[in-house]
């Protein structure tokens, strides 16, 4: 596989849904993260909430769904790192599109049996990529 031409200068987040925010948010402060910043979401007719937590460089988004939607995220059992976001040296925004076909190409060319390759979901910004899984 040729690697694509993207330098990446570091992780920007990592997205975790959780089933307890609260309980979430202060397992991750005892470990010396902050409570940067938090905010609602609609989510399917309900309200879901989300922090990030951040020490150092290192952010961390936690998110709860609707009550609706929480069992789905209790009955995973391939792992639940929802999404990472890349800070890039490079401009992504001219490229984006070949950007998103070789990287979409290449995750399922080495797709496992049981569908749990990560896969691409956005481009945005400039210098950003958001790879969810």
């Amino acid at each position: 596989m040729t690697p694509l031409n993207l330098k990446i200068n570091h992780v920007r987040h990592i997205g975790l849904p959780v089933t307890n925010l609260t309980a979430s948010d202060s397992f991750y402060e005892k470990l010396g993260f902050v409570n940067v910043m938090a905010s609602g979401f609609d989510c399917k007719g309900g309200r879901g909430s989300v922090v990030m937590m951040q020490q150092g460089k290192l952010i961390i988004e936690l998110y709860q769904m609707p009550e609706t939607e929480l069992q789905e995220i209790r009955n995973r059992n391939h792992g639940h790192i929802d999404h990472i976001v890349f800070d890039l040296e490079t401009n992504v925004a001219s490229q984006s599109q070949q950007l998103v076909q070789e990287l979409l190409s290449s995750l399922s060319s080495s797709s496992t049996s049981d569908n749990t390759t990560s896969v691409l979901e956005t481009v945005y910004g400039n210098r950003s990529l958001n790879v969810q899984a």
